[in-house]
């Protein structure tokens, strides 16, 4: 089934800055977390169904590669200490040379030397002539080799003095080839050696590995005859058991007839008790119920009392605030009274036009709209000085009877008290209701 044609999408620039790339990418991340998921999900079924011996292949391979890796390194180090082993013997071969005895030779050999070594080429035979033989030709090859090297080891002696040195050097080249056949079975004797070595380990490890079966055959045999051990006795400890627990079967039954019988009687006699306490209870509780009905209509009546009381108060706590009221305004007038015969250039005016006041009294006088104003927004202060004069009053009174009951007193001790008393009345501030004045 094909899919439906769509016009190629233009590909969307990145965000400028890093904060809306980081969203951006953000973004993506979110939406391919379900995916990440279900990756995951199959990733881990597909590890969990692998077989028991898919497992222990990979187990043994990641081995393997450990180990060759390993093997690899000792290896490389192995490469290393080789090199540098080389290098060393070199070194030591140079010394060796250097530190070789001197060469004698004769001066037409020397001559010879001289000349072949010029001219690039390494006539061994010509050293000693063509009659001279095979040692003494390797002779002569061991001077020119010294010679060409480090022609400071070479001596150059007549024919004379240079025969018993001729002779040395076949005596020694003699010993030499004896020392080093020695030397040959020497090192087949060692391989040999190593041979029967490596056959020697073979079998103690053939011996060991057939004495660890023993062992192991052997601790599994002593394991069966103590299982077998163990299972008779716990045949025998089960058959113990059976009887013991037949008989406390039997002990546990006629133990439990007992309780039922005793849970019995105490479950009546509970019931007995509980029976009586209740009806006592509910005795009880008539009482109380009666003598509570009696409180609460008590109650009821003095509640009642208490609200005919709190609207008479508040009826004249009405009448005070309209007494108040008209007080206010009344000493307002009285004000604008008192403002009015001060003037005198309205009382010069009144008295040279023969004209009465126009208030006879000053109950007669109106207040106009911003007086009347004035005496409301003035209302809260005088009811807070009017109050305040109240519990002044009230402390008067106070001061004036301690000091009329320490009028008489003679002591100090007293007379102190009293002074103390008046003190303590007159340190706190006046505390006034502020919420019920502003109720006014």
């Amino acid at each position: 089934m094909d899919s439906p044609s769509s016009a190629p999408s233009v590909p969307a620039a990145l965000p400028e800055t890093d904060e809306a790339r980081l969203l951006f990418y953000v973004e993506v991340l979110m939406a391919n977390v379900p995916l990440l998921i279900a990756d995951l999900s199959s990733a881990k079924y597909a590890f969990l169904s692998f077989s028991e011996k898919t497992r222990r292949e990979v187990k043994q391979k990641s081995t393997l590669i450990q180990f060759i890796g390993r093997t690899f390194t000792s290896l490389q180090n192995a490469n290393k200490s080789l090199i540098a082993t080389q290098q060393s013997l070199r070194e030591y071969e140079m010394k060796l040379v250097r530190a070789a005895p001197p060469s004698f030779v004769t001066s037409e050999e020397a001559l010879r030397l001289s000349n072949t070594t010029a001219n690039g080429d390494t006539p061994t035979a010509e050293l000693n002539g063509s009659a001279s033989p095979a040692p003494a030709e390797t002779a002569a090859a061991e001077s020119q080799r010294f010679l060409t090297a480090f022609p400071d080891n070479v001596l150059i002696l007549s024919e004379e003095d240079i025969r018993p040195v001729r002779e040395v050097e076949e005596v020694y080249e003699k010993e030499s080839t004896a020392y080093r056949d020695a030397a040959k079975a020497c090192n087949a004797m060692e391989d040999a050696f190593e041979q029967a070595q490596d056959r020697c380990r073979t079998m103690t490890e053939h011996v060991q590995d057939l004495k660890w079966r023993f062992q192991e055959v052997y601790s599994g045999w002593k394991s069966a005859e103590q299982e077998r051990g163990m299972v008779r006795i716990m045949r025998d400890e089960l058959a113990g058991r059976r009887a013991i627990m037949t008989e406390a079967l039997h002990e546990i039954k006629t133990i439990k007839d007992e309780c039922y019988a005793k849970e019995f009687r105490i479950i009546e006699d509970s019931i007995a008790q509980a029976q009586a306490e209740a009806e006592s209870i509910k005795a009880e509780l008539q009482a109380k119920r009666c003598r509570y009905e009696l409180e609460l209509a008590t109650y009821q009546i003095a509640y009642k009392e208490q609200q005919a009381e709190v609207e008479s108060l508040r009826e004249q706590l009405k009448l005070l605030r309209t007494h108040q009221r008209d007080l206010e305004m009344l000493a307002k007038k009285q004000q604008l009274e008192e403002m009015d015969r001060n003037c005198l250039r309205k009382l010069v005016m009144e008295t040279l036009t023969l004209t009465p006041s126009k208030y006879g009294k000053v109950d007669d006088r109106k207040l106009t709209p911003e007086q009347e104003a004035q005496v409301r927004s003035d209302h809260p202060l005088v009811s807070v000085l009017a109050a305040r004069i109240s519990v002044l009053e009230e402390q008067r009174k106070t001061i004036g009877r301690l000091l009329t009951s320490a009028r008489g007193m003679r002591k100090s001790d007293a007379v102190s008290v009293t002074v103390e008393q008046i003190r303590t009345l007159l340190e706190p501030e006046i505390q006034l209701d502020e919420e019920a004045l502003a109720c006014e």
